[in-house]
């Protein structure tokens, strides 16, 4: 269970060779920005629709650039 008392959703994402290779350079590197940067623009808009398509709720579409600080509320 959360703090909040909901069970957590697990949702599995799949990458692209090119998108797994980025990971990689960036784990090695401990690029912080490029971590972002792939957060926002490979994994938050997968995440958004799988939500959607299950019919959740999920704000983080509606944080453009990031949000706060580059984090998702909650």
């Amino acid at each position: 269970m959360t703090p909040s008392g909901r069970q957590p959703r697990y949702i599995w994402l799949a990458f692209e060779a090119s998108e797994v290779i980025e990971l990689k350079r960036i784990t090695m590197d401990r690029d912080v920005a490029a971590a972002n940067d792939l957060f926002w623009r490979a994994i938050v808009p997968r995440v958004v629709a799988a939500a959607q398509r299950r019919g959740l709720q999920i704000e983080a579409d509606r944080i453009p650039g990031g949000g706060e600080g580059g984090r998702l509320p909650g």
